[in-house]
């Protein structure tokens, strides 16, 4: 089975955000929902997901303002976003231009060209295993043999991850930081670009962090390596 794409919907109207979910799921795409952007930022804390879709013009935070907040975080300010508006203001499109949006959604909605957005959009995630076929022949492997070897580096990191966890809790970074060059590196061996990616950015932050944002990259990591799992069953 392929592995779906997960969008969370950010839309204050109910029945707008129920129409723009049938849409989506009829299109064989992972949907969750939030009602106000503050929820979503929550979820955001706990969840991965790969594309968003906001309105522009909701109670409390905007869209505008919870993309400025997706944009300003390390953990997801690469995610393309969707902004949705009835208005064509062109200041408003402008900001979001400036803060980085893969799409631009005018209402009334027309489904075909809502869909063609989210496609696009699609070209903008990295991909959770890129080309294994050819990965495969680069490596020399028959496909049980490569799906095993991810397997075993999966298992190998969620292991040292369990340890590292106690040493963060009491501020040292110093193994943690060591593991996400060694899995950063496995990662790349095997086309394993989410992973690779999630890894090099944990690495890249770690002087910056403190223990709760490090465990929030401990999260990122094992959802990515647990993404990766899933994504291997598929290689025939």
């Amino acid at each position: 089975m392929e592995k779906k794409v997960k969008i969370l919907l950010v839309e204050d109207d109910v029945a707008t955000r129920k129409l723009e979910r049938m849409i989506l799921e009829r299109n064989k795409y992972s949907v969750k929902e939030a009602p106000e952007a503050e929820t979503a930022l929550g979820m955001l804390e706990s969840e991965v997901v790969d594309i968003l879709i906001v309105d522009i013009l909701m109670p409390g935070m905007s869209g505008l303002e919870l993309l400025a907040k997706v944009r300003e975080n390390p953990l997801t300010q690469n995610v393309p976003v969707i902004l949705c508006s009835a208005s064509a203001d062109q200041e408003k499109v402008k900001e979001a231009l400036s803060l980085g949006i893969s799409g631009y959604i005018l209402k009334p909605i027309v489904a075909k060209d809502f869909i063609q957005k989210v496609v696009k959009s699609e070209t903008q995630i990295l991909p959770i295993l890129k080309d294994p076929s050819g990965t495969i022949y680069r490596l020399g492997l028959k496909s049980n043999e490569f799906r095993d070897l991810i397997q075993i580096m999966i298992d190998d990191g969620k292991k040292k991850l369990k340890n590292i966890g106690r040493q963060i809790e009491v501020g040292d970074l110093e193994d943690f930081n060591q593991f996400c060059h060694d899995i950063a590196s496995s990662a790349n061996n095997f086309g394993a670009m989410a992973l690779q990616n999630a890894a090099e950015e944990a690495s890249a932050m770690m002087h910056k962090c403190e223990g709760e944002f490090s465990g929030k990259y401990m999260f990122n990591l094992r959802t990515q390596m647990e993404r990766l799992k899933e994504a291997s069953f598929t290689i025939s």
